[in-house]
């Protein structure tokens, strides 16, 4: 064999081997990337078959769990389909103050109106209340639910209204939902200790324009119609003037108050005059009215807050003094007792 077939064949050989490990060379780089194509894939489909499950198990947890969902404040629920009364809106009211005064209007000639309390989780006797005081030609009227009268208290308060229009009768139910979410604000209505109380004469009282006409709410308690929050007793004293107010006061409330601006409802016809008082940790600001020709003894509440003590209580007097005129309300009240007072 001469040198030149010699050196063909290692040619050939070195060849082959050279292309050998190309070819091997590219199949591992093929390979590697098919691999890393794969492992992609492969941890993504792992990644959803992770997912899943927990997914599922979430939804499950969320199917079983109990969401409590926040009772409405109030509801307006029409029991017939006829509706007499057209109910005022309460959205704005603080339920925890324990009064609440529900007002309509009678869409329909309505001749009596009956309500219904009841809460099955209250203490409270279930009560049946007619609207004495109702007459057939009222246009709005109002229901006071009051944690004092045992017709309000925490948790599910249920009135029915009555509306009875001729041979009709009209049912809507509001429901008021008490939450119990802090203690119940206490408030002493007993302003003043009475030496005599003598029964209010309702028909005896003057109706108006701006007051309106009264309404008997308790024993010896009545309001105006047309005068928010205003509820009025008929107490006895025989002495007052504004020379002894302090005095006055001194024996009948039991505790640290002011007073200012002493003037005469009339010449000679009564007194009124302003009541700074705490009561607990809060305090309430008041008009004492005096009329002279029966010795009728009345009180309206201006206001109630809190952050007033014995320490700075004088301080408060003279700040409410200066705003006595901005009670937007007062005016209707001041003359009210103008017309008592006759």
């Amino acid at each position: 064999m001469n040198m030149k077939t010699i050196h063909k064949i290692l040619y050939g050989t070195f060849l082959i081997l050279f292309l050998s490990s190309c070819l091997w060379e590219n199949k591992e780089v093929i390979n590697d990337a098919k691999q890393e194509l794969w492992i992609v894939q492969k941890e993504v489909e792992e990644v959803e078959v992770k997912k899943t499950p927990d997914l599922e198990i979430q939804a499950s947890e969320i199917k079983d769990q109990k969401i409590e969902e926040k009772k409405p404040k109030f509801e307006i629920i029409k029991l017939t389909q006829d509706q007499f009364l057209e109910f005022d809106d309460l959205s704005e009211v603080d339920f925890l103050s324990w009064e609440i005064e529900v007002t309509w209007k009678t869409i329909e000639t309505v001749d009596k109106i009956k309500v219904n309390f009841t809460n099955e989780n209250s203490d409270f006797p279930d009560d049946s209340y007619l609207l004495t005081q109702f007459k057939s030609w009222d246009d709005i009227f109002l229901y006071r639910a009051l944690s004092r009268y045992e017709t309000l208290d925490f948790w599910e308060n249920k009135y029915v209204f009555f509306a009875y229009s001729w041979d009709k009768v009209s049912k809507t139910e509001l429901i008021i939902h008490v939450e119990k979410e802090e203690e119940k604000k206490e408030i002493e209505w007993e302003i003043v200790d009475v030496e005599k109380i003598d029964e209010i004469v309702v028909a005896d009282l003057p109706v108006s324009t701006d007051s309106g006409y009264p309404i008997q709410i308790w024993d010896n308690k009545l309001t105006y119609s047309g005068i928010k929050w205003l509820e009025i007793s008929k107490k006895w004293k025989s002495d007052l003037t504004c020379e002894n107010i302090t005095e006055f006061l001194q024996d009948s409330l039991g505790t640290w108050f002011y007073w200012n601006t002493c003037r005469d409802i009339e010449k000679d016809a009564g007194l009124s005059y302003f009541v700074l008082r705490l009561d607990g940790e809060k305090y309430i600001y008041e008009k004492h009215y005096i009329i002279f020709k029966d010795l009728s003894y009345w009180v309206y509440e201006l206001e109630m807050w809190t952050w007033v003590t014995k320490d700075n209580i004088a301080e408060k007097n003279t700040e409410l003094k200066e705003k006595n005129a901005d009670y937007p309300t007062l005016d209707i009240v001041d003359k009210l007792f103008i017309d008592v007072s006759k």
